[in-house]
C-alpha cells in the first residue's frame, strides 16, 4: 500500500496529465503570492543539485550523458560559433576592464602607450597573489570577477613593459631595502 505521500505525488502528476495549464496556473500564483518562500526554495534545490552533482558519480554520468547526446543533435558549426563568441565576449569585457581603470581609454596610465594587445590590470598595492587567496578567484575569470564586484578600487591600466619595470623595481626594493640598494648603488 503506497504511503500519504506517495499518494499525494501521484495524485499531483495525474492532475498535471489531465490538465498542465491549470497546473502551471496554479504554480504561477502560489510564486507571486510567496515570492520569499519561492525564493528559498529555488535556493535548496540549487545547493541541493550542486552537492549532488560534486558528490553522485552516477548523477554526473547521467549530466555528461545529456551534455553528449546535446552535442551530437548539434551541428560541429554550432560549436565553432559558441568559441567565437565567447572569444568575443571575452575581448569585450577585457575592453571595458581596461577601459575603467585608464579612467575611459584605452591606454597605459604611466606612459600612454595605446596597444590593446600590451595593456593589463596592476594591482595598485601589489597584494595579487594575497588577494586571489583570500577571494579566491582563478586568474582566467579576473576580469568577470572585477565587474561583478563593481569595479573595485585598487586597479589600473598599465601597459606590459610598465607593469615588467614596476615589478622589478618591486622585487629590487623587498630585496635590498631602499636604502640599502640606495647605497649599494653610490659605492
Amino acid at each position: 500500500m503506497p504511503s500519504s505521500r506517495e499518494t499525494n505525488r501521484l495524485a499531483m502528476q495525474h492532475a498535471y496529465r489531465a490538465d498542465p495549464e491549470k497546473f502551471r496556473d496554479r504554480q504561477r500564483r502560489w510564486r507571486l503570492i510567496n515570492p520569499s518562500a519561492y525564493k528559498a526554495k529555488c535556493e535548496r534545490e540549487l545547493i541541493k543539485n550542486r552537492l549532488r552533482r560534486q558528490t553522485d558519480p552516477a548523477y554526473k554520468a547521467h549530466l555528461a550523458s545529456i551534455r553528449r547526446r546535446w552535442r551530437a543533435k548539434r551541428p560541429p558549426t554550432l560549436r565553432l560559433y559558441q568559441r567565437e563568441y565567447r572569444r568575443h565576449w571575452r575581448e569585450a569585457l577585457r575592453e571595458e576592464i581596461l577601459r575603467y581603470y585608464a579612467q575611459g581609454q584605452l591606454v597605459c596610465v604611466l606612459c600612454g602607450f595605446a596597444d590593446q594587445r600590451a595593456l593589463t590590470i596592476d594591482h595598485v598595492h601589489d597584494n595579487g597573489s594575497t588577494e586571489r587567496r583570500s577571494e579566491g578567484y582563478p586568474r582566467a575569470h579576473f576580469y568577470a570577477w572585477l565587474k561583478s564586484k563593481k569595479f573595485p578600487a585598487g586597479y589600473q591600466t598599465l601597459c606590459g613593459n610598465c607593469q615588467a619595470i614596476k615589478e622589478w623595481e618591486r622585487k629590487r626594493t623587498s630585496r635590498f631595502g631602499p636604502n640599502e640598494f640606495r647605497e649599494i648603488r653610490t659605492r
